[in-house]
């Protein structure tokens, strides 16, 4: 892949989207004013380093909010942020400023996000997965596509070498989209590539088109009567025989399509088609087609002049030709830009997850035989969510390590027996690998449950609070 190709025609996209997204968080703003008063000791408990207020959305209509605060009191407020709050959202708040009174969010809980979160997890990925191996686990998430726009940034600032950034899912993605679409661009005699959305445009187009021919050919097939069971063939060219229909009989065998629709003119004209209704219907069926090029053949062949029979003979060739071509490209290609452009629209829902979930992302892999999912979580915790499904079983777990400490805990689970003894017995061997990391294990807890019960138990293992939207 040539990087200047990527630069010239999908960098401008990438910026963008990548500036729209830091404008998001930076503007957000995230702040309320509050309309009525709020209690003086909330406000002294608000006003020291770590202090923070509570509430719950109890009412949000428009930026119109009713706040319930830990102690009980109930403000008004206007919500002056573009995140939309709903009622039941838990915020939590710190007095910005006095004057007039403002409260800046500084936390978010949505009740349900934990759940949806863990249910994603557990899906086992879907169609698409991201490999990763043990020995190169950050390579590989750093990789994945997820962080894409940020390397694009820092090789034009010098920080990255460019096969550096080949390396990254998602300018793999794009090189290879970006060499099928201008492929496809030249066939389709289309204008340059300037954005994604000009190649999804152009491969509806190709469907679009081949379609249309799709019918042309089945037609034309049709009066060359090679989709006739053979019984009927032979019937058929009995009844031309008894009649004397030579030069219609070698036409057919020669597949002579401007001979053949000379002698079906001329035989409607002598009212003598309907005696064979095979090649009545399939002249029938070619001239509903509203193609132009079929239509101008034919109205040569019916009434023009020799000469012009011929070019407007050559035109449909051309444009049959022309077409096959299409008809390839979406036969041995067209699944392969399809699933690219796919995989493409996987890695920015991810990257929109990223970006409106608190610092959350979630990848679907493929890890040593297994598949399923893989959530990291920043914030007051590290927190990774992980599930793996085999054929014998499938093993899940929740780690957690504090912000300020690296004191890690570990909750596994899986429904074998035989692994969850092993995965007890391995305590010893974790601690000291851990702590040549210098991280310390606290707890190491290892359950054997039904696959059921796993959302269940994941979910009790972990706090919603772990999961705020904001932190």
């Amino acid at each position: 892949m040539e990087i200047r190709r990527i630069e010239g025609t999908l960098l401008q996209h990438a910026i963008e989207r990548l500036q729209s997204l830091s404008a998001e968080r930076t503007g957000e703003g995230l702040r309320i004013r509050a309309l009525s008063s709020v209690p003086e000791v909330l406000m002294e408990l608000s006003s020291g380093a770590e202090g923070s207020i509570k509430a719950k959305v109890t009412y949000s209509e428009g930026r119109t909010l009713n706040l319930l605060l830990s102690g009980g009191s109930e403000i008004k407020a206007e919500n002056r942020s573009s995140l939309e709050l709903m009622t039941g959202d838990v915020v939590e708040l710190k007095i910005e400023t006095t004057n007039p009174l403002t409260l800046r969010i500084v936390g978010l809980h949505r009740r349900g996000n934990l759940e949806e979160l863990l249910k994603l997890v557990l899906e086992e990925g879907g169609d698409f997965l991201f490999s990763i191996s043990p020995d190169r686990l950050k390579e590989d998430v750093e990789n994945s596509g997820l962080f894409y726009e940020r390397k694009l940034l820092d090789l034009f600032l010098g920080k990255l070498k460019p096969e550096e950034l080949l390396k990254d899912a998602k300018a793999q993605l794009l090189s290879s989209i970006l060499r099928y679409g201008q492929e496809l661009s030249g066939l389709l005699k289309a204008e340059g590539i300037r954005s994604l959305e000009d190649i999804l445009n152009l491969l509806e187009l190709l469907k679009a088109k081949n379609l249309t021919y799709s019918k042309l050919k089945d037609a034309i097939r049709g009066l060359f009567l090679e989709n006739l069971p053979h019984e009927e063939y032979v019937r058929l060219v009995k009844d031309l025989q008894s009649q004397g229909e030579r030069g219609l009989i070698l036409a057919l065998e020669k597949r002579d399509l401007l001979s053949i629709l000379k002698e079906l003119f001329r035989k409607e004209i002598e009212g003598r088609l309907e005696k064979y209704p095979p090649l009545e219907q399939a002249f029938k069926n070619l001239r509903s087609l509203e193609e132009p090029v079929l239509r101008e053949l034919l109205r040569e062949v019916e009434g023009g002049s020799e000469r012009n029979m011929k070019e407007a003979y050559q035109a449909l060739r051309g444009h049959m030709e022309r077409a096959e071509r299409l008809l390839e490209f979406e036969r041995t290609k067209g699944t392969s830009l399809e699933q690219l452009l796919r995989r493409l629209e996987l890695i920015n829902r991810l990257q929109w997850m990223y970006a409106t979930q608190g610092y959350t992302f979630y990848l679907p892999v493929y890890y040593e035989g297994g598949r399923g999912g893989l959530l990291f979580k920043g914030g007051r915790d590290y927190i990774v969510v992980f599930k793996l499904g085999y054929e014998e079983g499938f093993i899940g777990g929740v780690l957690s390590m504090p912000r300020e400490s690296r004191v890690l805990n570990i909750k596994l689970f899986t429904d074998q027996d035989q692994w969850s003894r092993g995965l007890r017995e391995s305590r010893e061997m974790l601690r000291v690998m851990l702590e040549e990391e210098g991280i310390r294990l606290k707890s190491l807890l290892v359950e054997l449950i039904e696959r059921e019960r796993l959302l269940e138990s994941m979910r009790a293992s972990l706090s919603e609070e772990a999961f705020l939207l904001l932190a």
